[in-house]
């Protein structure tokens, strides 16, 4: 039996980090993805993660050691390595104002064993995006091809138009 967790009287729980970003082809089939991070991220964690974001909201969650879900199992003429995770700027000043849904503190487990912190350095060390790994996880097969079982998420929440 694991213990309780036992908190200073009046102070909140530690709460984890979940980060929901975008996969979406060039046919506008979306995939939501999802990762539960070690503790709370500060705004200054997601405002260093914004500065290193492919005109402002691209990133290939593989080079900073998060999950990758797209819509199917291979690879078409529609796909590409990029997720979205959109963050608001104040136009004025340039800076972070808030993630739009892109980020909610929870009492959910971890998904991955990376912090805030570890995950903005991450992101920092990006000189450049690989744009060509992630296809040698994908066996190519025309669009045209793809029947309903080689797509399990169409007509569900993930690869929707």
């Amino acid at each position: 039996m694991t213990p309780e967790r036992k908190e200073p009287c009046g102070a909140a729980p530690m709460m984890n980090t979940r980060i929901c970003y975008l996969y979406r082809d060039a046919s506008n089939y979306k995939q939501y993805n999802e990762a539960v991070l070690i503790g709370e991220m500060t705004k200054e964690q997601l405002a260093r993660i914004a500065r290193c974001l492919s005109q402002g909201e691209f990133f290939v969650p593989r080079d900073v050691g998060l999950p990758e879900m797209r819509i199917t199992d291979y690879r078409t003429d529609d796909d590409h390595c990029w997720f979205e995770w959109e963050i608001v700027k104040d136009e004025e000043s340039g800076c972070v104002v808030l993630p739009l849904s892109g980020v909610v503190y929870t009492d959910d487990p971890p998904t991955v064993q990376m912090t805030g912190e570890e995950l903005a350095q991450k992101f920092e060390a990006i000189e450049q995006w690989d744009e060509q790994g992630w296809m040698a996880d994908y066996v190519y097969k025309p669009y045209d091809e793809l029947s309903d079982n080689d797509c399990p998420t169409w007509g569900t929440q993930g690869g929707v138009l």
